[in-house]
């Protein structure tokens, strides 16, 4: 599988962002100039209150996996970046098996 292989609809991107008094309510994506941002909606979330740990992630991603489908269906392709969060123990084997 090569980069830009896949179709929009296939790729999942796992993103964190943090909230705080000076967060405000945003109605539109952003993008590069003379592009649109994707309007594909979020497709599983989960909230809480302070940072996650690496049992906390790996729970995350079992819930967001459980709702993921088989490659090459629609939402079938997870996207991490290198956030630190996603090189704990268990991410890769977790990801291989489903």
């Amino acid at each position: 599988m090569a980069i830009g292989d896949e179709t929009p609809d296939c790729i999942v991107c796992v993103d964190e962002s943090a909230v705080n008094i000076l967060t405000t309510f945003h109605m539109n994506g952003q993008s590069y100039a003379g592009l649109h941002a994707c309007k594909c909606g979020i497709i599983y979330s989960h909230i809480k209150v302070g940072n996650y740990n690496d049992d906390q992630f790996i729970k995350y991603l079992q819930g967001l996996l459980n709702i993921m489908n088989s490659y090459p269906q629609p939402h079938s392709v997870l996207v991490m970046d290198n956030c630190s969060i996603h090189n704990v123990d268990g991410v890769e084997e977790l990801c291989t098996e489903q």
